[in-house]
């Protein structure tokens, strides 16, 4: 059978959850150029921004400066996103005369990128939205930007089973197995459906199913639902939309037992004292990516249509859905009509 693309966004599968999932040995060599293409899109951005413009005076600014975290690469060879990463931004750079510091910046986690932010001058960062709310709690942030397809930004989670399984909901799938979708847009999947469940005082993923998997293709966590080799599977809603527009007899077989909301799994976001003089220019120049051939690569390697800056409003369901899970997770009461007392949502000075 044929089967879609994966999705593109640059963002680590890896849960919150921190499950210990059977993962395949092989991980998608796309996860690594997802993320150089991300970043190269910053340099390329910088890099539209200096163009026509009057160069600074030497030493009047300091060179641009991106970091991600680890989870934006899975599993990826870190050296080689590194080699890969300086070739094309000092290429960029030579081009057109922007200061840009061409070493990658890779950091474990949140966590590492905070400890190392008094003495590391980031201008911004890449990471899962769960890393940026615990970022954004130290560091003040005030644009951000999001890769783009024909059919938005945000993503659906569902969990597939089949018609004639007879299980009406999430409840029904205890102690059964659950294929999952390993993909860069998977980030919040698993937050959302171990918030589902604790809602419902089933527990956690981890200890509700008997036995979760990891596979990297669409096709291999439907089909095995499909002929009955699997329970359940996890996966975005897009993948699934485009598998059934390939195979009808998929929708006619598989149905939806539960859906999430819109959600952002990742984003990059700009610090507020990043304010060089190519900046309003670099955020001008985003939506003429495809009118270039090194935009017009970035965006392939993005799987995206375009890059859109977005405001910080349109996290606020996601950072919510964050907030709740770890509430719940903390085993806090569940919050009746008019309480308050959910943990807050990070606050994010400046444009909004």
């Amino acid at each position: 059978m044929n089967e879609p693309g994966d999705d593109g966004l640059p963002v680590g599968a890896q849960s919150c959850c921190a499950l210990r999932l059977g993962r395949s040995n092989t991980a998608p060599r796309q996860a690594l150029w997802s993320a150089v293409a991300a970043l190269g899109l910053i340099a390329t951005m910088a890099a539209a921004g200096a163009t026509g413009a009057e160069a600074p005076a030497a030493g009047a600014e300091r060179p641009f400066k991106i970091a991600v975290t680890a989870s934006m690469f899975t599993t990826v060879n870190e050296s080689e996103a590194r080699a890969a990463m300086r070739v094309w931004i000092m290429t960029v750079a030579k081009e057109h005369g922007i200061p840009v510091d061409p070493e990658l910046i890779v950091y474990s986690g949140a966590e590492a990128a905070l400890r190392a932010a008094e003495t590391d001058r980031i201008d911004a960062y890449g990471a899962t939205l769960e890393e940026f709310s615990v970022l954004s709690t130290h560091l003040a942030f005030n644009r951000m930007a999001v890769a783009t397809r024909m059919d938005g930004f945000q993503e659906n989670y569902v969990v597939i089973v089949r018609q004639d399984s007879g299980w009406a909901e999430l409840a029904d799938l205890r102690g059964r197995d659950l294929l999952v979708l390993q993909n860069p847009r998977m980030s919040m999947a698993f937050v959302w459906l171990d918030t589902a469940l604790l809602e419902k005082g089933l527990g956690p993923t981890a200890a509700f199913f008997g036995h979760i998997e990891e596979q990297n293709k669409p096709s291999r966590v439907a089909l095995p639902v499909f002929f009955r080799k699997a329970a359940a599977c996890l996966m975005t809603l897009k993948s699934f939309t485009a598998m059934q527009e390939l195979n009808p007899q998929l929708g006619k077989q598989l149905r939806v037992l539960a859906q999430s909301p819109d959600l952002i799994s990742s984003i990059f976001a700009f610090r507020t004292d990043f304010h060089p003089s190519y900046r309003e220019r670099l955020f001008q120049e985003m939506h003429l990516l495809s009118e270039s051939p090194a935009g017009q690569q970035i965006l392939t390697l993005l799987q995206a249509q375009r890059i859109d800056e977005q405001p910080f409003s349109c996290l606020e369901s996601s950072l919510a859905l964050l907030a709740r899970h770890r509430q719940l997770s903390a085993g806090a009461p569940a919050p009746q009509p008019g309480d308050s007392a959910l943990p807050p949502i990070p606050v994010v000075q400046g444009k909004n």
